[in-house]
């Protein structure tokens, strides 16, 4: 359960620098800013990605 939490507040924390600093200013193509839907699920998907890297590499990894 400790895990799930540590997980949680780094998935919220990390998406939602991710969205505010990256995400929400990236252009297309045609050098329109993305709409709002696609730049929160590549959000999501990277503080995902993200959080579960760093439960590995603090928590799993640590038991070494």
């Amino acid at each position: 359960m400790e895990l799930l939490g540590k997980f949680l507040v780094f998935f919220a924390v990390y998406g939602t620098l991710q969205y505010l600093f990256s995400e929400r200013k990236r252009t297309t193509k045609d050098g329109q800013v993305q709409p709002r839907r696609r730049a929160v699920i590549r959000t999501a998907a990277t503080a995902a990605l993200a959080g579960t890297l760093f439960i590995l590499f603090m928590e799993v990894i640590d038991l070494f």
